[in-house]
């Protein structure tokens, strides 16, 4: 992906991501991607940032019980307890907010959520049974 330079002073700099790589025990991996993306990124890229040191990622601070499940590129993909929102927003509401994005008033914003919804299908997902909000840890 790749972002126009009018966006290198981006506000929102973040968008944090997890997958869901064992359900029955609630773990995800950890990722993150640094706004604006100006160049194709490689496989390695959403993990390269998360390490506070050695052992752990800046993840942990949240999210307990993190371990090492493998290397992308030589980073470290950290896995840990899956955490749900306190209060999801559902998808129809999210597509709903990227339509009616105000351009003038909020281009960060609407370029953040165009970069979400305008590239393919987008399949609604929900946090198994169980899983806590960081409320619960």
């Amino acid at each position: 992906m790749v972002v126009d330079q009018d966006f290198a002073e981006f506000p929102y700099p973040l968008l944090e991501m997890s997958y869901l790589v064992d359900e029955p025990n609630l773990i995800t991996t950890k990722a993150e991607l640094k706004f604006p993306l100006l160049n194709t990124i490689s496989a390695g890229t959403p993990y390269e940032e998360l390490s506070f040191n050695e052992r752990i990622s800046q993840c942990s601070f949240c999210h307990p019980r993190e371990s090492i499940r493998e290397t992308v590129e030589g980073q470290p993909v950290y896995q840990s307890q899956i955490l749900r929102p306190s209060t999801p927003l559902p998808l129809e509401q999210l597509i709903q907010q990227a339509e009616n994005c105000n351009r003038a008033d909020e281009p960060y914003r609407c370029a953040m959520l165009a970069s979400i919804v305008d590239h393919g299908e987008l399949i609604p997902f929900q946090f198994p049974a169980g899983a806590p909000t960081i409320f619960d840890n």
